[in-house]
C-alpha cells in the first residue's frame, strides 16, 4: 500500500469514526436535555462533547458521500426532534394561540390575569412571564399559523427544522459535501434547531439566500445585477422582519448606493427592504387586540447573561451591571461603522455578528449559530468554535438549581469565549492579508 492510500484510508477511518461519535452524542443529548432536571445536564454535557469531537474529525478528515451526507444530516436531526423543548417553545406555542383569540402578545404578557382563561399547564414552562412578546410581527404572524396548523411542539420543532435544512441544501449546492459540514452537522445548529426548536433559522435563512444570490452579481448583466439587489434587499428585509439583529445590513446595502450619489436606487432598496416588515404589522395590527411596544424597554435594558465585553467592563465600573445603556450604544456605534466602513456582504454580515455576539449584553447559546453559514465560505474558526465551546451555557441550568443565579464561573467563561476570541484574532488577520479589504 503506497503512501497515499495509507493516508486515505486512514482519512475514511477516522471519519467513519467522527460520523459515530457525532451520532451516539446526538442520542446522548437527546434522552438527556430536560433541564428542569438539572441532574440530566452532565450526560447532555458529554454528549455535546461526544457530537463536538465527531464534527472537528468529520470537518477535518471527511471524505463522505453525498448520500452519507443527507442520510446522516437529516438522520441526526430526526434524533434530537425526539427531545425536549428548550422552554422558548412554550412561548412561541402561548404566542401563536392567544393571536388566534385576538389578542396582541405585546399588550398581553403571558401573566396578564386577562389571559387567565387562556392558561394550561404548559403554561407554567413560559420563561419570563410577565414580560411582552420580543419578537418581531413577522414572527408572530408565523407563530400565529403554527398554532392555527397545529399547536404541539413537536410541530413547532418539524417547523424551524425545514428552514434549517433548506439552508444546508443552499450551501451543499453552493460547497459541496466537504465544506457544507461545517454547518450541516454542527451540533450547536443541531441541537438549536432540532432539539430546542428555536427560530432563528427563520431569519438565517433570507440572509443566506441574499449571500448567495448576491455573490453571483458580478457574473451577470449590469441591469439584472440591479434587479438581483432588489431581491437581496427585500430577502435582508425578511430576515430583519424576522428578528431585528440583521437591520444594519440593510443599511449597508442602503449606503452602497448612497455614497455613489444614487439616490434613486437607495431608496429603491430600503422600500424593499422594509416591505416585509410593514406588510406584515400591517395584518398584524388589523388582526389583534393592538400593538403595544414592539422591544419591551426593561427587559431589553437588564438581562445579563455568558456576556463578555459588557462583563469586562463591570469588573471596573460594577454600577454597568445594573444597565445595558452601554452595551446596546457600543453595539449601535459598531454597527455603524461597520455600515460605513465595510465593502463586502459577507464581510459585513460575519463582522456584525461577531459584534452583536462579543458586545451583547445577553447570550444564548443558539446565537453561536448565526455565523455559521457565512463560516462554510471564510473558515471562520472563531465563530466554529464559538458553537463548540457554547455548550458551556448549559452548566447555567445546573448553577440555577443549586445556586438560584444565571451566571458563569471565571472557569466556564474562560471555557466559553478563550478558544473563540483567537480564533477571531486569527480569522481577522488572514482575511486582512488576504484581500487587504474588510
Amino acid at each position: 500500500m503506497t503512501t497515499s492510500q495509507t493516508v486515505q484510508a486512514s482519512r475514511s477511518v477516522l471519519s467513519f469514526f467522527g460520523t459515530v461519535l457525532l451520532l451516539t452524542g446526538a442520542l446522548i443529548m437527546a434522552g438527556h436535555s430536560d433541564f428542569i432536571r438539572p441532574e440530566g445536564v452532565p450526560w447532555f454535557m458529554l454528549g455535546a462533547g461526544l457530537s463536538a469531537a465527531g464534527y472537528l474529525l468529520s470537518v477535518s478528515c471527511g471524505r463522505h458521500r453525498v448520500l452519507v451526507f443527507w442520510i446522516v444530516t437529516v438522520g441526526v436531526r430526526c434524533i434530537l426532534l425526539y427531545s425536549a423543548p428548550g422552554d422558548d417553545v412554550w412561548r412561541y406555542i402561548w404566542e401563536g394561540q392567544i393571536q388566534l383569540e385576538g389578542f396582541s402578545p405585546y399588550l398581553h404578557p403571558p401573566a396578564d390575569p386577562v389571559l387567565e382563561g387562556f392558561r394550561n399547564p404548559d403554561w407554567l414552562k413560559i420563561n419570563h412571564p410577565g414580560t411582552s412578546a420580543i419578537y418581531p410581527p413577522l414572527t408572530q404572524l408565523g407563530l400565529r399559523l403554527l398554532a392555527w396548523m397545529n399547536p404541539a411542539t413537536w410541530f413547532f420543532k418539524t417547523a424551524m427544522v425545514v428552514p434549517d435544512l433548506v439552508i444546508c441544501l443552499l450551501l451543499f449546492l453552493r460547497f459541496r459535501v466537504r465544506r457544507a459540514l461545517v454547518y450541516a452537522w454542527n451540533p450547536m445548529v443541531i441541537y438549536s434547531f432540532a432539539g430546542g426548536g428555536h427560530f432563528d433559522a427563520w431569519f438565517l435563512l433570507p440572509l443566506v439566500a441574499c449571500w448567495l444570490l448576491m455573490d453571483t452579481k458580478g457574473d451577470r448583466a449590469p441591469w439584472l445585477e440591479n434587479r438581483i439587489e432588489l431581491a437581496g434587499a427585500f430577502l435582508i428585509g425578511v430576515s430583519a422582519a424576522v428578528k431585528w439583529v440583521t437591520l444594519p445590513i440593510l443599511g449597508w446595502l442602503v449606503w452602497q448606493r448612497l455614497r455613489k450619489r444614487e439616490f434613486g436606487w437607495a431608496i429603491m432598496l430600503l422600500g424593499f427592504g422594509l416591505l416585509p416588515f410593514l406588510l406584515a404589522l400591517s395584518v398584524f395590527v388589523l388582526t389583534v387586540d393592538g400593538l403595544g411596544p414592539l422591544v419591551p424597554r426593561e427587559f431589553t435594558m437588564v438581562t445579563r447573561g455568558c456576556e463578555l465585553v459588557p462583563w469586562i467592563i463591570e469588573q471596573g465600573w460594577p454600577h454597568t451591571y445594573e444597565s445595558n445603556s452601554i452595551s446596546l450604544g457600543a453595539i449601535a456605534l459598531v454597527s455603524g461603522l461597520l455600515v460605513l466602513t465595510v465593502r463586502r456582504f459577507d464581510r459585513m454580515v460575519e463582522l456584525l455578528i461577531v459584534a452583536l455576539i462579543v458586545l451583547g449584553p445577553s447570550n444564548h447559546a443558539w446565537y453561536f449559530t448565526w455565523g455559521l453559514p457565512f463560516a462554510v465560505a471564510s473558515r471562520n474558526w472563531g465563530s466554529i468554535l464559538l458553537s463548540l465551546t457554547g455548550f458551556t451555557y448549559f452548566r447555567l441550568h445546573m448553577t440555577l438549581a443549586l445556586t438560584g443565579k444565571w451566571v458563569l464561573t471565571g472557569i466556564e467563561r474562560s471555557i466559553l469565549w478563550g478558544p473563540p476570541v483567537l480564533g477571531w484574532l486569527e480569522w481577522l488577520l488572514i482575511g486582512r492579508r488576504s484581500d487587504g479589504s474588510r
